[in-house]
């Protein structure tokens, strides 16, 4: 069995204009080539985090083809390498969001573990300021998995693994202290971006037993799903990916896209084709990106009129 990775190179777009962003090349016996992600950019889009991967040669099938992968921040498109945590053997970092402010990062570093040498067991960090480096608390649960933080870094939301229930929970870490998120019973659930106080957290839900996943919103303690638009069959999975600064619009995807307002739908379903977008607010504007779409040209228009 043999790893094949297309190139692919990190990059962030400025006014419309592409612009790559460095990383030293992956290197194996295929030859060398680019191999790197941006996940995520700052508010005013100077600061932009992910990873790179510059490993020699993937050892064999049975080992993580990101093993040799790092931590990556870009200032103003200026490659910063992320410091890793001390673990018995490095395998990997991996930075998923940036604060609204440019200060922090969170993601995870993958140790080896000695007795199991294709175990990796990854820690949730956050990078401030390209340089100290902090652990955040998993208690007694395994495997975190930060994807969001707020404005200033200081709230971080993602999942982690119970070993009792042997299940994925929604978690939150603000200061660095982990809280479990509330589910209404004992599921599968991710929570993927905050609100800009960190008060409000999206993402989704996968119930026992239901081959259905559904969006979802945590706010003063309790969740609660977010409806499927009108039109749409109820069993449709919906998944809640990005929400407003303030909390108040909340985007993501199902089979053809939807955007909530306050909890309220925005897009009927009526629309064929695939919509995946995200909310990002700068300067008091929400901006509604399409990334992924099929039909429906106008679709995204529509969903920004409605919006605005």
């Amino acid at each position: 069995m043999l790893f094949r990775s297309w190139p692919k190179q990190a990059c962030r777009w400025v006014n419309g204009a592409l612009q790559l962003l460095p990383a030293p090349l992956s290197e194996t016996w295929q030859g060398s080539f680019p191999d790197s992600k941006a996940y995520g950019v700052s508010a005013d889009g100077r600061t932009a985090c992910g990873t790179y991967n510059s490993q020699k040669i993937y050892p064999s099938y049975s080992q993580s083809p990101y093993a040799g992968s790092f931590a990556a921040q870009w200032n103003d498109g200026v490659l910063v390498n992320l410091p890793s945590i001390d673990l018995p053997s490095f395998i990997m970092g991996e930075a998923r969001a940036v604060s609204g402010d440019g200060t922090t990062c969170v993601g995870k570093c993958d140790g080896g573990v000695a007795a199991y040498p294709n175990r990796w067991e990854p820690y949730a960090t956050a990078w401030t300021n390209g340089s100290s480096i902090a652990v955040l608390e998993q208690g007694t649960y395994f495997y975190p998995e930060p994807q969001g933080t707020n404005a200033d870094g200081t709230v971080v939301v993602g999942r982690i693994y119970d070993p009792v229930s042997r299940q994925e929970k929604p978690a939150r870490w603000d200061h660095g202290s982990l809280t479990i998120l509330p589910l209404a019973t004992p599921d599968y659930a991710e929570a993927v971006d905050c609100s800009a106080d960190g008060r409000i957290a999206v993402g989704f839900v996968s119930p026992l037993g239901s081959p259905r996943e559904f969006a979802a919103i945590w706010a003063n303690g309790t969740m609660s799903e977010l409806p499927v638009p009108q039109g749409v069959r109820s069993s449709a999975n919906t998944y809640a990916r990005s929400i407003s600064d303030d909390g108040a619009v909340v985007a993501g995807n199902l089979q053809l896209g939807a955007a909530w307002q306050r909890g309220r739908e925005l897009v009927d379903g009526r629309n064929r084709g695939r919509l995946l977008c995200r909310v990002q607010e700068r300067h008091g504007e929400l901006l509604l990106a399409a990334l992924q779409r099929k039909a429906d040209v106008g679709l995204p228009e529509r969903i920004a009129g409605l919006i605005g």
